[in-house]
C-alpha cells in the first residue's frame, strides 16, 4: 500500500483518537510536513557513447544513456545479449521473474540531423515501438524511454514508452 497524504492523515488522526501515541503522531506529521511523496534516488553519470556499439547491462540499469555521434553518422544501438542482462538481474534481484520490468532513458544530444540513434535487437530481445531517436536538431523525438520487460527466462521485450 502506498502511503499518500490523505492516507498519512487518517493515520494521524486513528492513532489520536485510539492510541494517543505521541511518537507515532510526531512522526506522521513530520511526514505530512514534508515533501515524501517525491522519490529521490542516486543517479550515477549516463553512459556517454559517440558510436555505434553493444550496451552493457550494466549501463541499461543505470536508467540513463546519452549519444553524441558525431561525423554526420547515423549510429546503432545493439542491445545486450538477453543472457547477460539476465545475469546481471538475477545478481540484484534473485526472486527474478516474468513480467518484471524496468525502465531507462536514451537521449540523442546531437544537433546534427543526420545523426540518428537506432536501438537495435540481440539475441532474446523483440522489439515494439519506434527504435529510433532522431538528433535533437530536427524538432523531433530526441529522448526515448524505454521498458524492458521479462517475458521467459533469458527473453525480454522492449517497448519504447515515449
Amino acid at each position: 500500500m502506498a502511503l499518500t497524504q490523505a492516507l498519512a492523515q487518517q493515520m494521524l488522526r486513528n492513532i489520536q483518537a485510539k492510541t494517543g501515541s505521541r511518537d507515532l503522531v510526531d512522526l506522521l506529521r513530520a511526514l505530512i510536513n514534508t515533501d515524501f511523496l517525491t522519490p529521490v534516488f542516486t543517479q550515477a553519470a549516463p553512459a556517454a557513447k559517440t558510436t555505434s556499439t553493444t550496451l552493457t547491462a550494466a549501463e541499461l540499469l543505470g536508467g540513463l544513456l546519452t549519444g553524441n555521434q558525431g561525423a554526420a553518422g547515423a549510429a546503432a544501438y545493439t542491445l545486450p545479449l538477453a543472457t547477460d542482462l539476465e545475469t546481471a538481474l538475477l545478481a540484484i534481484r534473485p526472486d527474478l521473474a516474468n513480467n518484471d520490468a524496468f525502465d531507462f532513458n536514451v537521449i540523442n544530444i546531437s544537433t546534427v540531423a543526420a545523426e540518428t540513434i537506432t536501438m537495435t535487437t540481440n539475441t532474446g530481445w523483440t522489439l515494439v515501438g519506434d527504435m529510433i531517436l532522431a538528433a535533437n536538431a530536427t524538432g523531433d523525438e530526441s529522448v526515448g524511454r524505454f521498458r524492458a520487460r521479462r517475458t521467459a527466462a533469458n527473453t525480454y521485450t522492449l517497448y519504447r514508452v515515449s
